[in-house]
């Protein structure tokens, strides 16, 4: 008994060893506008060739869980401004002036949780 916490430590010291080790993620995101799912080949289009982005989908992950949204402006506010959408849309889709986004610089980016 009087071993296993100081075993348990070292695991989990050795755990964050091995994650910290761990090549870092690379994700691309391509936002565009009236495009479905229906507009690639890599999805089983017959109307339209998209070849480099069918090399990307068999290279990685295929994104095909998704939503829409009637209005791109909030999305792309939001991914600017690296702020809630609530919190800079406020009156009729733009931006309010005493609101301004924030530029953004690698001391205020955006990243997810680790």
């Amino acid at each position: 008994m009087k071993l296993l916490i100081p075993t348990l430590t070292i695991l989990a010291m050795l755990t964050s060893v091995v994650t910290a080790a761990e090549k870092p993620v690379n994700i691309l995101l391509i936002m565009a506008d009236d495009v479905g799912f229906e507009c690639f080949s890599s999805y089983g289009s017959k109307e339209y060739s998209t070849p480099r982005l069918d090399t990307l989908a068999e290279a990685g992950i295929r994104f095909e869980n998704c939503h829409s949204t009637p209005v791109c402006t909030p999305s792309r506010v939001n991914l600017l401004s690296g702020k809630p959408t609530f919190s800079t849309m406020r009156t009729s889709g733009s931006i309010p002036k005493e609101n301004p986004p924030s530029p953004i610089t690698s001391s205020n980016r955006v990243t997810p949780p680790s």
